[in-house]
Formats: structure tokens, sequence, C-alpha cells
């Protein structure tokens, strides 16, 4: 296996694997954070942004798996946009 810089970001799959790694790692630390504003907090709802949200497990973990997904999704389409670009001849 080829480990030099760069080596990776070629292979889509990779990629894929590596947003799908980090979005679920995200949703547990999230639905860890619910658990215990739940049941060591006491609390009920939060508010983000005007928005009230029931705290639970579920509620936080899909929150931050789908934020944090959302975000590297974003940001990989940005750099194959940018990648793109410069291959093209002005």
């Amino acid at each position: 296996m080829d480990l030099r810089f760069g080596s990776i970001s070629r292979d889509p799959r990779a990629i894929v694997a590596a947003v799908l790694g980090v979005s679920l790692v995200a949703a547990a630390l999230g639905g860890a954070l619910g658990f215990g504003l739940q049941t060591l907090g006491g609390y009920e709802t939060v508010t983000v942004l005007a928005i009230p949200f029931t705290v639970s497990l579920l509620s936080f973990a899909a929150y931050a798996g789908v934020s944090v997904g959302t975000f590297l999704v974003t940001l990989a389409l940005v750099f194959v946009a940018v990648e793109h670009l410069e291959d093209e001849q002005f």
C-alpha cells in the first residue's frame, strides 16, 4: 500500500469510506451527548437557532451525523470542482 501524500485521495471508495466513518463517529458522539444531557442533565428540549429539539440519544445522533456528513460531502464537491477548474486550460 502506497502511503505517500495524495495516494488515497484518488480512490473514490476510500473517500466515501472516510466520510461515512467520520459521520458515524460524529453520530456516536452526538448520541452520547444526547444521552448525557437527558439522563445526567435532566434536559428535555434544547433550542438551536430558534429551532427546538427534543433531547434524546437518537435526535442528537441524527443531528450530528447528518450535519457532519453534509459538511464533508460539500467539502469534497468543492475539492472536485477546484481540481476540474485547475485541469482546464484557458
